[in-house]
């Protein structure tokens, strides 16, 4: 990955996502029929309403990675489709040596105490990253299949 990439991702001054990449996420969303709502450290997706994934504003940008969550319910038929997308890994939680990681930033999923194997009180969703140079491609066809799911 080109070096110049992995900087454009993160505002080097306010340490996070940079906002023309900000606005290109925001526009692919609606593009494909989603809302989105923001946290200090968040880009919630919304599909009628409801929050079905969040985009990190901060982690991993330095390093030209996007930070994906999604609902844990639709992990397995996600985890299959990203088969076919080779930019797209899964994200999992090295602490609790689990499949799915937590936040308290992830409320919207209201799902405390999905996953047994996490101790951590907070709600739980299923992580990926998306580590390409078009980010915006493989965002595109990551959300695609998203929707598809929901």
């Amino acid at each position: 990955m080109a070096t110049a990439n992995k900087v454009s991702l993160l505002d080097t001054i306010t340490k996070c996502i940079a906002p023309s990449v900000e606005r290109n996420i925001v526009k692919t969303c609606h593009e494909l029929g989603f809302s989105n709502a923001f946290t200090k450290k968040e880009i919630a997706i919304l599909k009628n309403e409801q929050i079905i994934a969040y985009i990190s504003r901060t982690s991993g940008l330095g390093k030209g990675k996007l930070h994906i969550v999604i609902n844990p319910i639709l992990s397995s038929k996600m985890d299959m489709a990203i088969d076919a997308m080779p930019c797209v890994k899964i994200n999992p939680n090295k602490r609790y040596s689990s499949r799915f990681v937590s936040s308290s930033n992830y409320r919207g999923f209201n799902n405390i105490g999905y996953c047994e194997a996490l101790k951590s009180g907070e709600h739980v969703g299923a992580g990926y990253i998306i580590d390409h140079e078009n980010y915006i491609a493989e965002l595109t066809s990551f959300l695609a299949v998203l929707n598809s799911l929901t």
